[in-house]
């Protein structure tokens, strides 16, 4: 990151709290990080969690932050956060530009472009007024493509067209 946006991000960070539910294999890595930015007394490192407690996080998340450089097919917490009516900042990877359209239902940055990624939650901090739209366009977004009975149609529609394609 460069000096001017880490500090920015710093300044942000000192005046709220934030949750890091990571990986256990960064975790190291990311309190050397919040220890160097001094932002140690303003993030809790949760750990694996369960899904109520994922939860209960988003429940009093302004911004879940999720770049992603490792998932196969999305991340499945992005699409809790977008129901939750969470705003997402996360990558152009996998199949996570599938579920986000950048500025429209969430937003998205390149792969490992710790700048872009820190310009953008700067962006959302300083513009409070996107978040309603986002996190509306988001939840409407879950509720057509990814609720319980439209998976349910998708799923009978797929079994009824492989049940004729069985040939006897």
């Amino acid at each position: 990151m460069g000096d001017v946006v880490e500090r920015d991000v710093q300044k942000q960070l000192n005046s709220g709290d934030a949750a890091l539910i990571q990986s256990v294999k960064l975790r190291e890595r990311y309190e050397q990080l919040v220890d160097e930015l001094g932002i140690a007394k303003n993030v809790t490192f949760t750990g694996f969690c369960t899904h109520k407690a994922v939860a209960n996080y988003l429940k009093k998340a302004h911004i879940l932050l999720a770049p992603s450089a490792t998932a196969e097919d999305g991340d499945h917490v992005i699409l809790e956060a977008m129901a939750s009516g969470v705003p997402v900042i996360s990558t152009y990877h996998a199949g996570i530009p599938e579920v986000i359209t950048d500025g429209v239902n969430d937003f998205l940055v390149p792969e490992h472009a710790s700048t872009a990624l820190a310009n953008k939650v700067l962006h959302l901090l300083e513009h409070p007024e996107l978040w309603s739209t986002i996190a509306k366009n988001g939840r409407e977004y879950v509720e057509r493509y990814h609720a319980i009975d439209t998976q349910a149609a998708h799923l009978e529609q797929w079994c009824y067209i492989k049940s004729t394609e069985i040939v006897l």
